[in-house]
């Protein structure tokens, strides 16, 4: 089983968010993915992960399919680009799959992104007056933060913590080093854990994120607002 193949903090992320037919759908991508990487050729069925990305709801890989051959930046500035190019990098990478590099920089990208989500929600939260307000963080800065400031509830700072320790050597060290820590299965886990997790940051947001962005209902097609993902644990 993909879980048994994790690292521990990507199991724990299992744990939080997904079911054993998630687990499923992750295991047989991964699966396709790796094969994909050892022979170039061959052609690999997304359609389950892309399905299992739509139900989660907001801006993700799946709807931003239209943008990556040839590969585009959908996103014309202000916000929505701090916010999601990261994200559209990581599905890049999970769509692509180039090489060895796939799962490191599918899970580097996708730390990126809840970098910049969480950044968003210390400037709405917290007083212009405030330093912090304005100032460059990290995304364990950026938790540090949060959890300081009580924004949020254990059940958000948990995963985050499980993300930060997988992105952080994802980041720093040396490519070998990261190309043997990580999976195919790690990569999509965090993918997919990012994704649940931005959504649920944003949601009181999310409507003035659309609104900044122009023409987005067809910029990005098949946009699901709603979240139809069925609940893991």
């Amino acid at each position: 089983m993909l879980r048994t193949n994790l690292l521990d903090e990507s199991g724990r992320l299992v744990e939080y968010f997904l079911s054993s037919n998630h687990v499923e759908i992750l295991l047989q991508t991964a699966e396709g993915i790796a094969a994909g990487i050892e022979n170039p050729d061959l052609d690999v069925d997304l359609t389950a992960l892309w399905t299992l990305d739509a139900s989660i709801g907001g801006i993700g890989g799946y709807c931003l399919l239209p943008w990556m051959r040839p590969f585009q930046n959908p996103f014309l500035g202000g916000i929505a680009r701090e916010l999601f190019r990261s994200t559209q990098y990581a599905a890049a990478e999970i769509w692509y799959h180039n090489g060895p590099n796939t799962a490191r920089s599918t899970v580097w990208f996708s730390g990126m992104h809840l970098e910049a989500v969480t950044k968003y929600w210390i400037s709405r939260t917290t007083s212009p007056l405030n330093a912090n307000h304005y100032k460059r963080s990290s995304l364990g800065q950026n938790i540090g933060m949060l959890k300081d400031s009580s924004e949020g509830a254990s059940e958000i700072f948990k995963p985050l913590d499980a993300i930060l320790t997988l992105y952080n050597p994802a980041k720093h060290k040396t490519p070998q080093d990261r190309e043997r820590m990580f999976t195919v299965g790690d990569a999509l886990v965090v993918y997919v854990s990012s994704r649940i997790l931005s959504t649920r940051i944003l949601k009181p947001y999310y409507q003035e994120i659309l609104r900044s962005i122009p023409d987005h209902e067809h910029r990005f097609p098949g946009l699901n607002m709603c979240e139809t993902m069925t609940p893991g644990r």
